[in-house]
């Protein structure tokens, strides 16, 4: 971690950058202070209370209008706040009704295990008695039967597990959709092309399926990068949506650089010399790689380069065991490493404490992802390179 004086740590990153290679482009982004606004509802002023925190603008918008009726979708950039903007009403449903159920659906599984512990200790401070769990390829058998017999009132699970696990044997969780309130889909962006047709395909299933039980979910969506939302979400769930774009919360100066190596440059060496000058200043660094092998690759060119801080430094991919995964997960967030090299695995809106530097190791495709990976750093509220640099190679 770098206190406030980070900045001086972010010129000499830049210093650096500048002795590797010549620097493409730099554009940096401005402070943004933020906005709140209270809620007359004595529920959640207690529950925000308890959390000792205020809503901004946009939460304390999406709210209102999920508590009136309507289906929202919040499309404010990444670190915004949008998980408190469903947290809320579904807890709000839990209070006025104990047997109120809601599905989340996660494109990623360590986003739903990140997810399901804040919606967990947001649970908690109400009642110990509403729970949720999660139903996805990682939960072992013996733990679906358990959730099969004892349905939680929240179930976090991912599209394929909605598609093979829920729907063909619904018959089996008859309380979950007879009781179904909301329907949570987070990074919403994901499901699109033909991915996204069958997903859509899913989610009308399901809708119907809700309805032979007699129930109407309201839908939440989120994503920090949906560029139509209004078309996008009325393609993929054939709803009306009221969005929410305007962002209220504070945003950090930000640093976006674009670098081209020297032609006799490796991109992936480049990487790893920033990623080692990065960690050797103290800031908490992501990289983020197009494959697997790649991955590797620059995690072994700094293990060789630096060997007294490779056990502060891991690499994360498909690939690992479950628990692999969490315990990375958890050092992350504990700030137990300094830093990680992974695919796209992390590239949802998973939050693993306040990093300060992201590399991307040439141009994931769209910029979308491209946003999304960039978004992983730069939550804290000293200045910080939120979007430090894309290394693009020809």
């Amino acid at each position: 971690m770098v206190d406030v004086g980070g900045v001086n740590e972010l010129e000499k990153i830049i210093k650096q950058i500048n002795r590797y290679c010549d620097v493409s482009y730099h554009k940096i982004y401005p402070e943004e202070l933020e906005k709140y606004e209270e809620l007359e509802d004595e529920t959640i002023n207690f529950f925000l209370e308890k959390k000792g925190i205020k809503l901004y603008s946009h939460q304390s918008i999406a709210i209102s209008k999920t508590l009136d009726g309507k289906n929202v979708c919040i499309a404010t950039p990444t670190a915004s706040g949008k998980t408190l903007c469903y947290h809320i009403p579904i807890i709000k449903s839990l209070i006025e009704n104990k047997n109120s159920k809601a599905i989340l659906i996660y494109p990623l599984k360590a986003l739903a295990q990140d997810q399901k512990k804040k919606l967990t200790e947001n649970l908690e401070i109400i009642s110990p008695f509403f729970t949720c769990d999660i139903y996805d390829g990682d939960t072992k058998q013996g733990k679906r039967d358990k959730i099969k017999k004892n349905i939680p009132n929240c179930i976090l699970t991912n599209p394929d597990m909605l598609h093979y696990g829920l729907l063909p044997h619904h018959y089996l969780w008859e309380e979950l959709f007879s009781n179904l309130k909301y329907l949570v889909v987070d990074e919403v962006h994901t499901y699109r092309g033909v991915f996204g047709s069958n997903v859509a395909w899913i989610l009308g299933r399901l809708k119907r399926i809700a309805k032979f039980y007699g129930s109407s979910p309201q839908i939440i969506a989120t994503s920090a990068t949906v560029g139509n939302p209004k078309e996008f979400l009325s393609n993929l769930f054939d709803e009306d949506f009221e969005i929410i774009t305007e962002r209220g919360d504070y945003s950090s100066e930000r640093h976006f650089i674009i670098i081209n190596p020297e032609e006799d440059e490796s991109a992936y060496r480049l990487a790893s010399k920033i990623f080692t000058d990065s960690i050797k200043l103290g800031l908490r660094t992501i990289v983020f790689t197009k494959a697997r092998k790649i991955t590797e690759l620059i995690y072994s060119f700094f293990a060789r380069s630096s060997s007294k801080l490779a056990n502060k430094v891991s690499s994360y991919r498909a690939g690992y065991l479950p628990e692999e995964r969490r315990e990375i997960e958890k050092k992350l967030f504990e700030g137990d490493l300094l830093g990680v090299i992974s695919t796209s695995a992390l590239e949802l809106g998973i939050d693993i404490g306040n990093l300060d530097v992201c590399i991307l190791v040439g141009y994931p495709g769209s910029i979308i992802n491209t946003l999304q990976r960039s978004g992983r750093v730069g939550r804290g509220r000293r200045p910080s390179p939120k979007e430090m640099p894309w290394t693009s190679f020809l």
